[in-house]
């Protein structure tokens, strides 16, 4: 019966982006451009360095590999986090246990993207409470966990040191980075491209007599952001800031599929991080809710 529905859905889909060929096209065409014009140069280039740190064991220059992975999660943005997490895990530098922690608070979207595109589309003049809320509510969430479902997190210093030359060390990196890399695009092409779901929707029940007391231009931005948000900000640029403020920490299905996807790799639980992310997600709304209101 899965199998069924799921041949049922995925049948449905490929028959609206085959009705639909233009607007898909168009959809398509602007999350390729938004990869390659903006996420693959700023991106790539961290990735292959943070994967050189890493397997050359460079991170024993920090105090903890723990530390690393902190400051990558946090300055570079998602998914570096989770990658740089996972890539340590793999490479033996910490544990399982130690990579699903900084899982749990550090992939979160980058302080650059948030404060130079989100914050001016969304008419945000007065950045500082939001950054502080966005980036300062998941790294007490990450004290908070460390010092209780987390505190045999050790975070052992390695001896510094490694076999790995140089050059096998960038190849690999190289190799890893485009395979993230492609990966992101993909989901953001896929993801972008179901737009059409919102669009056919809003226009279907545009037909009844109740909808005209619905917000139906709202609801299609909305459900364009629940599926991929880097594309759905600009179009809720129009509404209050909060409908798009409180869904920045979870980041839409489109992240969700991409971190699950590198979770996977390790061994790590999607469903342990979705819950971390859903306690940040409400903390953070919540205090949203206090900054707006207090005037900022």
């Amino acid at each position: 019966m899965k199998r069924f529905f799921s041949f049922l859905f995925f049948m449905f889909l490929a028959i609206c982006i085959l009705t639909e060929p233009a607007a898909c096209i168009g959809y398509a065409r602007d999350a390729l451009l938004l990869w390659f014009l903006k996420i693959l140069p700023t991106l790539f280039p961290f990735m292959v360095i943070s994967g050189v740190i890493i397997r050359m064991n460079l991170t024993s220059c920090f105090p903890s590999a723990g530390v690393y992975g902190t400051l990558v999660g946090f300055f570079c943005g998602f998914p570096m986090g989770a990658l740089t997490a996972c890539t340590m895990y793999e490479e033996k530098q910490i544990t399982q246990k130690e990579a699903e922690y900084l899982c749990a608070f550090t992939n979160n979207m980058g302080p650059v993207y948030f404060c130079s595109y989100v914050l001016p589309t969304l008419g945000i003049t007065n950045k500082l409470p939001y950054l502080a809320v966005m980036y300062g509510i998941p790294l007490l969430y990450g004290l908070f966990l460390r010092k209780t479902t987390y505190q045999s997190c050790d975070f052992q210093k390695l001896p510094s040191g490694s076999h790995v030359s140089l050059l096998n060390a960038i190849d690999a990196s190289i190799q890893q980075a485009i395979a993230s890399i492609t990966r992101l695009g993909g989901y953001l092409i896929l993801l972008q491209t179901l737009y059409i779901l919102p669009e056919l929707f809003i226009r279907l029940i545009g037909h009844f007599p109740l909808a005209i007391r619905l917000p139906l231009p709202f609801l299609q931005s909305f459900l364009c952001c629940l599926l991929e948000i880097t594309g759905g900000i600009a179009k809720m640029s129009a509404y209050p800031p909060l409908c798009v403020l409180a869904l920045l920490p979870l980041g839409g299905l489109s992240f969700i599929l991409q971190a699950g996807s590198i979770l996977k790799n390790a061994g790590l639980s999607l469903p342990v991080y979705l819950l971390h992310k859903l306690i940040q997600t409400v903390l953070i709304f919540a205090f949203y809710i206090v900054i707006i209101h207090a005037g900022f």
